[in-house]
């Protein structure tokens, strides 16, 4: 950037801010596009956690399920002894104590069921909100850093036109060389 001149250093000086006002115009832009898009989904991820109530129920009847197959089996299996050795005398005990441990292996996996819905809850809304966090975040740091560029280069161009240049210093001293001769012819 020239130095001696005032009006080019102030053409250069509105070129390189409008340059940076058009770059912080379009990262605004840009920004408030995924702003617009993610809030949004942050937002319902905090409000509504977890799993959807159809995804819950599916969850619980797999859980069911595997835990039926399994004990129908074993239940078939008593049965099937039972006819093959003709001896049905310790078929209801047995039956008893599967259809026990059946529903205690079916409350401690809807328990776990439950846990893990839970979890699942206050996971998403961890990351519902540290989400949002980095979308304020972001953006202010955005925001600051394109406000910086203008300012230092408002500073820069400043700086710059106040500092005289060769010329102007070899002008100045042959200007004040020339009063001292003057005054001094004056004198004497």
């Amino acid at each position: 950037m020239g130095r001696g001149n005032p009006g080019q250093v102030n053409q250069q000086g509105t070129q390189l801010l409008n340059s940076t006002n058009a770059s912080s115009a379009q990262n605004q832009a840009e920004a408030q596009g995924a702003y617009n898009f993610l809030m949004p989904a942050y937002q319902s991820m905090y409000s509504n956690p977890g799993y959807t109530p159809a995804q819950k129920d599916a969850i619980t009847r797999a859980s069911e399920g595997g835990t039926g197959a399994a004990f129908g089996a074993a239940a078939q299996d008593a049965t099937n002894a039972a006819a093959r050795t003709n001896n049905a005398a310790g078929l209801t005990s047995n039956m008893d104590a599967l259809a026990r441990t059946r529903m205690q292996t079916a409350g401690a996996q809807t328990a776990q069921n439950e846990t893990n819905f839970a979890n699942n809850a206050q996971k998403q809304q961890s990351q519902a909100l540290a989400g949002i966090g980095s979308l304020y975040s972001g953006a202010q740091g955005a925001g600051l850093g394109y406000a910086g560029q203008s300012n230092q280069a408002l500073g820069t161009l400043q700086r710059n036109a106040a500092t005289p240049s060769f010329w102007d210093q070899l002008t100045m001293g042959l200007i004040n060389a020339g009063g001292q001769v003057g005054a001094a012819a004056v004198k004497g």
